[in-house]
């Protein structure tokens, strides 16, 4: 998929327009970030310098971030992710002395509030296991992964496992356990002039199944990420303990708003579309990690494909293999493919991409779907 031109074109198509009830909770996606269908693992089970105690994964749109239990990891996005990356530059959580005590890196997220100047962003990053309550710190997106400042997550007590944050600067995290999520704002600017930052509590937002009423608890939270148009919320939780673990434990995606956060979707295990894969307990002590968003399917990095990146982590033995699971919302067609049969396998919020040339065959859409064409003009149309 690396070698596709990604020049978008124009489709000209029939669209006779209904409903689909292929699956009802694909209705509800609100915009086309429905990253759901599992592709496979790269790395896969693999130990390098940055698996051991691997917790979360972000990035700038140009590097790799990756958290440690107590290192931040900087590599650019031509990096091959399984190979060793110390090389390109890391900091310590002990060469800074404001999180002195400190000693757990959790799921990191990245922030800009001017991508227009020349100032780099910011790496957010949860701190917890320490003398005090849990933090929010702040490191500078660049080859110095300077550390900026911190302040507790308020309302939160000690637990930080994980940090997203939205387009809008919005912050979100929660405790270990949750029925919610803590929504929380920051003075960016202060951040920017003055390197300043103070994390104020805004206000408890209840996560709900996707009927809207039933509570949804989640335990061992891991990681959360925030789709770029900000209507959404993916979020990771289990842990390597527990031969069966908790029924609520994998990857779920809920519609964020500013009073609920609805669960819409959510993986299974196996044979499903939304598939997330992992053992906990005896033999395997597999575990969830951090997530990202970054669309790599014409991206830079070897071997990646897909939007959505979740880590798990193996953590048998004196050391642990690292897997870096992907998800996609597109399909790849090309001239002769059975249109009718790709659509009738696509799910609602994802991408149909054809490759430019023509189509001779009819073909009729009834899902939310984005038609795109890459290298040119597709035409559908004809027998």
């Amino acid at each position: 998929m690396k070698s596709i031109n990604t020049l978008i074109g124009v489709i000209f198509f029939a669209i006779f327009l209904m409903t689909s009830t292929l699956f009802a909770w694909q209705e509800d996606f609100p915009t086309y970030e429905s990253y759901l269908d599992y592709l496979g693992n790269y790395p896969e089970a693999r130990e390098t310098d940055w698996s051991d105690q691997a917790q979360g994964i972000t990035n700038d749109g140009s590097h790799w971030y990756i958290t440690q239990k107590t290192k931040l990891i900087r590599a650019p996005e031509t990096a091959d992710l399984n190979q060793d990356l110390y090389d390109y530059g890391y900091t310590r959580i002990e060469e800074w002395p404001a999180l002195s005590g400190y000693d757990h890196f959790g799921d990191i997220s990245f922030y800009d509030p001017d991508p227009n100047d020349s100032i780099a962003g910011y790496i957010l990053v949860p701190v917890d296991s320490g003398p005090e309550d849990a933090l929010l710190a702040l490191f500078k997106a660049d080859e110095s992964l300077s550390f900026v400042d911190a302040d507790f997550f308020k309302d939160q007590g000690t637990n930080a496992g994980w940090v997203a944050v939205g387009q809008d600067g919005t912050v979100y995290s929660s405790e270990n356990s949750t029925t919610e999520i803590r929504k929380y704002s920051v003075n960016w600017e202060q951040v920017k002039n003055n390197g300043l930052l103070e994390v104020t509590f805004e206000k408890k937002i209840p996560l709900l199944d996707r009927d809207g009423i039933t509570t949804c608890t989640l335990t061992r939270m891991q990681g959360g990420v925030v789709t770029p148009s900000g209507s959404m919320l993916f979020l990771s939780n289990g842990f390597w303990t527990g031969e069966e673990g908790d029924d609520s434990w994998g990857l779920h995606a809920f519609l964020l708003n500013s009073n609920t956060c609805i669960r819409i979707a959510r993986s299974c295990k196996e044979d499903c579309l939304f598939t997330y894969r992992f053992l906990p307990g005896g033999l395997n002590s597999e575990e969830p990690e951090g997530l990202t968003i970054w669309d790599q399917d014409f991206g830079k990095t070897p071997n990646l494909d897909g939007q959505l990146h979740v880590f798990m982590l193996d953590t048998k033995g004196d050391t642990n293999d690292i897997y870096l699971k992907h998800y996609t919302f597109r399909q790849f067609l090309k001239p002769g493919d059975d249109i009718q049969q790709i659509h009738d396998n696509a799910w609602s919020g994802s991408v149909m991409s054809f490759e430019a040339g023509e189509y001779n065959q009819s073909a009729t859409f009834n899902k939310k779907i984005i038609l795109e064409s890459r290298g040119g003009t597709a035409v559908i149309g004809g027998n």
